[in-house]
């Protein structure tokens, strides 16, 4: 048997065996990074999001990757002794190194932490999808995830970034800054965009903080999810700084339980942080 054709039919079983996902990884596509040392962050985070063992042509079709590289990517990580090789099925899964490298992590973002604690229970309450996102420059990225239950139910890809006027996150954010400081980074999104025209101008920005301040949370348009919503509320800086609570899934799902929502996350909040996060003026 030739190469190749052994090399089709070992494709195609990994394939059968690993059934792929339907969406594709967003990076933040900033510019002066080490390629390889993001790819590698990226790979982690791929599996924290999956919660699985995966193979080498999954991981690369996610993550958008030529196939070779990412071998040689995986093959480097588990010499590290961050990834293990399951030689049955050539799949790739993490070590107990990983989980030590957050270890010293602040309370509120380990498993039994408040934020955490606070996820689990509006994804008990609501069934949506409940995100904490972070600022990253002039982005948002959601740096945890709890998927929303149910077969047809949308997938957000963990380390997902958008521009912070992209999302509902985003704007709760930005209604923590000071007015220069949210002018400043609207210009860098319209200076860095492909269509600025596109971008939200300063006015109309600060005319949607305006009327979130006044309602305590932010809705909107999900920019990922098609025909989505988000609710969203930022943190205190003194519990996390610069950071969101989003809560998303269809539109009418969403739009018909805002006032279900809105106070879920107040108790919840008041319950696990001794602060609610709807606040309102």
């Amino acid at each position: 048997m030739s190469g190749s054709r052994r090399q089709d039919e070992d494709r195609e079983k990994d394939e059968a065996s690993h059934p792929r996902l339907e969406f594709r990884y967003e990076s933040d596509g900033r510019g002066g990074l080490v390629k390889s040392a993001v790819r590698a962050l990226e790979v982690l985070e791929l599996f924290d999001d999956l919660g699985r063992r995966a193979v080498v042509t999954e991981i690369a079709e996610i993550l958008g990757y030529p196939i070779s590289s990412t071998s040689v990517l995986l093959q480097t990580l588990a010499a590290c002794g961050y990834l293990d090789l399951d030689p049955r099925d050539r799949s790739y899964y993490p070590t107990a190194r990983v989980a030590l490298l957050g270890h010293r992590t602040s309370e509120a973002f380990v498993t039994n932490g408040p934020i955490l604690r606070l996820m689990t229970d509006l994804s008990d309450r609501t069934g949506a999808i409940v995100i904490l996102a972070a600022r990253s420059g002039v982005g948002l990225k959601y740096i945890n995830i709890l998927q929303a239950r149910g077969r047809n139910a949308p997938h957000i890809v963990l380390g997902s970034v958008r521009p912070l006027t992209e999302s509902q996150g985003g704007y709760a954010i930005l209604s923590r800054m000071r007015e220069r400081e949210m002018q400043r980074i609207v210009t860098r999104i319209r200076t860095q965009s492909d269509r600025p025209e596109a971008v939200p101008t300063q006015r109309q920005v600060q005319e949607r903080i305006d009327e979130g301040r006044a309602r305590g949370y932010f809705f909107g348009v999900d920019p990922v999810v098609t025909q989505g919503a988000q609710l969203a509320t930022a943190f205190p800086d003194h519990i996390a700084s610069e950071m969101s609570l989003i809560i998303g899934g269809p539109t009418q799902s969403i739009e018909s339980r805002v006032a279900e929502i809105v106070d879920a996350i107040s108790n919840g909040s008041r319950h696990h942080l001794n602060f609610d996060l709807i606040r309102r003026g």
